[in-house]
């Protein structure tokens, strides 16, 4: 997803379709999926895979692949996945926007 601000009163007119959970009819809201993606750059760009850090060559294409991910978790884990940190609508989304913005971590509330 991303936003696009054109105004300066676009931030509050986003804010109050937020905050009752209306966000996507902002006009520059923008949402989207697919099953591929790019990256390119004029440098080379650092990643994680599998949790070690390489270098690539751009361009790079990565794909998804429908059940290529098992996910295992210890009987130790909290009992949510990271997929939980997702705001729900309102204004819990709305600080973890301005949190992200300005670099803090977002907890997960549950």
């Amino acid at each position: 997803m991303a936003a696009t601000f054109r105004s300066s009163g676009d931030p509050a007119k986003f804010v109050q379709l937020e905050a009752v959970g209306q966000g996507h009819r902002f006009a520059g809201w923008m949402e989207w999926t697919d099953t591929r993606f790019g990256v390119r750059s004029s440098e080379p760009i650092e990643l994680g895979i599998d949790g070690e850090g390489v270098v690539l060559e751009p361009p790079i294409e990565f794909r998804t692949l429908r059940r290529a991910l098992r996910v295992r978790i210890p009987p130790a884990a909290p009992g949510y996945s990271p997929a939980a940190a997702v705001p729900r609508p309102g204004w819990s989304t709305i600080t973890a926007l301005v949190k992200t913005a300005i670099g803090r971590p977002i907890s997960v509330g549950l």
